[in-house]
């Protein structure tokens, strides 16, 4: 993922940019909770009925009742072991479960970095309010 990538290199901005175009947990359109977040069109259709669909322990209780077609997803998933996207392409609530965690996971970092911002600039600002007019501020 981009963002993942502009995170690690400590460009925070840019990285919720880029989250943005997948995810927004700030979108308040009229649309039902939590379709309205996913920005992306596969996402955004990918409605609670799907999501209970796509539940692992409902895949296997299909597949114990006979539903071929899970059958053959899960064959192809034990074929194909190690490509991801593969796999995911059946079970988009994967890719969503991802994001939401990468998204939590760029919080968490970029979070401590602002706060100090915050305190730096706020204890300067106060600084220099308190220091006249002709003195630069010792901060």
């Amino acid at each position: 993922m981009i963002a993942e990538r502009l995170d690690q290199n400590l460009q925070f901005e840019a990285a919720e940019h880029f989250f943005r175009y997948i995810f927004n947990p700030t979108d308040g359109s009229s649309y039902p909770s939590p379709d309205k977040y996913w920005v992306t069109k596969p996402f955004f259709e990918n409605v609670n009925d799907k999501y209970w669909q796509q539940n692992i322990n409902n895949i296997m209780l299909g597949i114990n009742s006979g539903n071929q077609g899970l059958v053959q997803d899960v064959t192809d998933w034990r074929n194909n072991p190690f490509q991801p996207h593969y796999i995911a392409q059946y079970r988009t609530v994967v890719y969503q479960k991802t994001t939401v965690m990468k998204y939590l996971d760029h919080l968490r970092a970029s979070w401590p970095r602002s706060r100090s911002w915050h305190r730096r600039s706020t204890r300067c600002c106060w600084c220099a309010r308190r220091q006249p007019a002709s003195t630069p501020a010792a901060c």
